[in-house]
């Protein structure tokens, strides 16, 4: 996993990772945020926890890249779109997560 120093998310510093789920989906996820149960099915994987995404990034472009990006304010998440390049994207949504955080994601999150 790729490490990202992301500043201010819910007012602190925090250290937030980029996490590759495919080879079309990269979720930046902050380890101490809140956490949601993937429940278990029978006979195929184990129920676990995982961190609650704080942005998602996925390609959509079939023959040229085309990186979508959603940041999460509150309980739903935000959309951008359109960039060229994946690099491009991850500066973006760092950019967005920490434009939202503090006093404004907390009034979002109430």
């Amino acid at each position: 996993m790729h490490k990202t120093r992301v500043m201010e998310i819910g007012g602190r510093s925090v250290s937030a990772e980029w996490e590759q789920v495919d080879q079309f989906t990269y979720r930046l996820i902050d380890p101490d945020d809140q956490q949601m149960q993937i429940p278990r099915c029978h006979g195929h994987w184990p129920g676990r926890l995982a961190p609650i995404p704080v942005a998602v990034i996925f390609d959509v472009g079939i023959n040229s890249p085309d990186w979508r990006l959603r940041v999460r304010r509150g309980d739903s998440y935000k959309a951008y779109g359109c960039f060229a390049d994946l690099p491009t994207a991850k500066r973006f949504a760092t950019e967005e997560v920490a434009k939202g955080s503090g006093v404004r994601r907390k009034a979002l999150a109430a």
